[in-house]
């Protein structure tokens, strides 16, 4: 790859390239010839399908994370309903609680593995001899 480009700056196509592509201002602009519209110039303007697609993957891939930690948070037990509930606000408030009491032993369960997991790599790698 680094002589691919080597080779277009040698020959001159890689300024053509960027003069076409990256430039601020052109001829064809200053003679007010060809609109803003009309420039084939890159822009921000010109991403704007990128960054819908990337907010949107982003968006979903956030909502798939918390539809898993609410089906593990049921499906593991960890939601017990009270036979008698002394009030609608009380019974929310306690599942809401026991809900971030999970979430946060889920996290803590993912540091623990990160960590272990860091020092298995490390202890894997040789030493170097001194």
């Amino acid at each position: 790859m680094s002589t691919a480009i080597l080779g277009l700056s040698e020959t001159g196509q890689l300024q053509k390239i960027h003069d076409k592509w990256l430039s601020r201002s052109n001829c064809s602009n200053l003679n007010g010839s060809v609109s803003d519209e009309d420039s084939e110039q890159l822009k921000l303007r010109s991403f704007w399908g990128l960054f819908l697609v990337c907010g949107i993957s982003c968006f979903i891939a956030l909502f798939i994370y918390f539809f898993k930690i609410v089906r593990d948070f049921f499906r593991h037990g960890k939601y017990d309903e009270e036979a008698t509930v002394p009030s609608p606000e009380s019974s929310r408030s306690k599942s809401l609680q026991t809900f971030l009491a999970y979430f946060d032993e889920k996290e803590d369960e993912s540091k623990r593995r990160m960590k272990r997991k860091r020092n298995d790599d490390l202890s894997l790698k040789p030493s170097r001899p001194i």
